[in-house]
């Protein structure tokens, strides 16, 4: 049978697949509402279901039920709505790598698509972590229950180092580490934006700094990132962390996009800048200033105000270098300068 034909119509084209046995190809939304509980009654002895696109069907989610005895698992680097990222070292080689466990399988996809076009392994990119492998693994919490939960496995470059929320520097060299963590995080971005990914969730915790030199920015988790269209300046989804999100992405205006993300990486350059103590937890200034998120609060004077209130921020900005976080934070989208735009005017400032 051609694997592109519709099993509930029989027209050619298929849109989704199961994500199980391959062989249920549905060429729309209504064939797959009206053929997906008959198949699903078939598959849901093997495990979850899991519906594919066609480029997440290239991923091939090999199952591997040994694979973590492979690795011994030293220690929680990370955790969200949808897994954990562990520290974890092969004792074939004792080489050190990061393991993502993803524990949703709908939320499947972006980071292995992503990160095999942007960073896979031995064409690992410097700017992003650097993908290796990915399995289907049974999932850590109830192994070895049966039957089996599954969950996923992607192995990733170990960074040794800390995100830019635990980032932490003598007052009097901030400065210099601000203008060289900038240039490099540009430069990352640009390399994203340049084969056409949107990443959608820019904020310190996905900036990480490796302790080696030179000092730099490593762009993590792909999981919220977007491949546009051809002829598309916008992912399709509503995508972000309301803290860092650009105002019309967080007031629902408008989709995440390029210049969205370069909101997103200037909010989190000016944390590093300006960031204060809120309670115990450190937040962007604008959400002390404001009293709520821009998400649920989008005002463009609160938005200013909080902007251009602190004076240590006002300090660094009238530094020449550091005026393009100005124009990477403008309220307006097409007021903000590409990420290329922004590494011309950075780098041509005068010191």
């Amino acid at each position: 049978m051609d694997s592109n034909i519709c099993i509930g119509c029989g027209v050619s084209g298929a849109k989704f697949y199961c994500g199980l046995c391959e062989t249920a190809p549905l060429c729309s939304d209504r064939c797959r509402d009206s053929v997906w509980p008959t198949h699903r009654e078939r598959c849901a002895g093997k495990a979850d279901l899991i519906e594919q696109t066609n480029e997440d069907r290239q991923l091939a989610w090999k199952d591997d039920p040994d694979y973590l005895t492979r690795f011994e698992v030293e220690t929680q680097l990370g955790s969200g709505a949808f897994g954990q990222v562990w520290k974890a070292r092969a004792l074939a080689t004792g080489e050190v790598f990061a393991l993502k466990i993803i524990t949703k399988a709908d939320k499947l996809g972006n980071d292995v698509s992503r990160l095999k076009s942007l960073s896979a392994w031995p064409n690992c990119a410097p700017f992003v972590t650097c993908y290796y492998e990915h399995r289907r693994i049974p999932d850590p919490l109830y192994y070895p229950l049966r039957p089996i939960t599954w969950a996923y496995a992607i192995r990733l470059s170990y960074v040794d180092g800390v995100d830019m929320m635990r980032f932490k520097c003598k007052p009097a060299e901030k400065m210099d580490v601000l203008l060289q963590l900038l240039d490099s995080a540009l430069q990352g971005l640009i390399y994203v934006h340049g084969r056409d990914i949107v990443h959608g969730d820019l904020k310190p915790e996905n900036l990480l700094i490796p302790v080696d030199a030179p000092l730099r920015i490593v762009i993590a988790d792909f999981g919220l990132s977007c491949q546009l269209s051809s002829g598309k300046d916008t992912c399709e989804k509503l995508v972000g962390t309301p803290t860092y999100m650009a105002p019309e992405v967080a007031g629902r205006r408008a989709l995440p996009s390029k210049l969205a993300d370069v909101f997103s990486l200037g909010a989190a350059f000016y944390y590093l800048a300006s960031g204060v103590k809120n309670s115990e937890r450190q937040e962007p200034p604008w959400v002390q200033e404001a009293q709520a998120p821009i998400l649920f609060k989008p005002n463009k004077k609160v938005h200013s105000k909080a902007m251009l209130k602190l004076s240590i921020f006002a300090n660094f900005a009238s530094q020449p270098r550091m005026r393009v976080l100005h124009r990477m934070l403008a309220w307006e989208a097409g007021n903000r300068p590409t990420a290329a735009e922004a590494l011309h005017e950075f780098t041509g400032a005068p010191n």
